[in-house]
C-alpha cells in the first residue's frame, strides 16, 4: 500500500518475519558489515519479505503457536552469506543436535 502525504509517496511496507530468540555465546570477531546487536539476533522461522503490515495484522490472530519447546537445539558450524547470488546478509548455518522436523513443519505452517 502506498499513501500520499504532502505530495510524496510513503510506503507502509516493512521487511517482516517470524523468528525465535537465540541465546548463544556469540563470537567476538564477526564478518565485516552491518551486524545486528546481540539482543536482536534471532532464528528466522519464516521470512515474509516486504509486506504491508496493515494487510498482515488481521491474519495474526490465526497464527499458529509452536506445539514444541526448544532447548539446546544445535550449534552454529559455519558462516553463510545470503542471498547466494548477491549476498548482503551474514548468517550462521545450524548443525542441529535435535530433530529439526518440528521447527521445519512449523515454518511451513507460518508460510501457509
Amino acid at each position: 500500500m502506498i499513501q500520499r502525504r504532502g505530495g510524496s509517496e510513503v510506503s507502509e511496507q516493512k521487511r517482516l518475519f517470524f523468528g525465535f530468540e537465540v541465546d548463544a555465546p556469540w563470537p567476538i570477531y564477526l564478518p565485516e558489515g552491518r551486524i545486528l546487536l546481540e539482543q536482536e539476533r534471532h532464528l528466522t522461522a519464516a521470512f515474509l519479505g516486504n509486506t504491508d503490515f496493515s494487510q498482515l495484522e488481521p491474519l495474526l490472530k490465526n497464527t499458529p503457536l509452536p506445539s514444541f519447546k526448544m532447548g539446546l537445539a544445535g550449534e552454529f558450524d559455519k558462516v553463510v552469506f545470503l542471498p547466494k547470488a548477491h549476498p548482503h546478509v551474514a548468517a550462521y548455518h545450524v548443525s542441529w543436535m535435535e530433530d529439526s522436523s518440528a521447527l521445519e513443519n512449523y515454518a511451513g505452517e507460518l508460510m501457509d
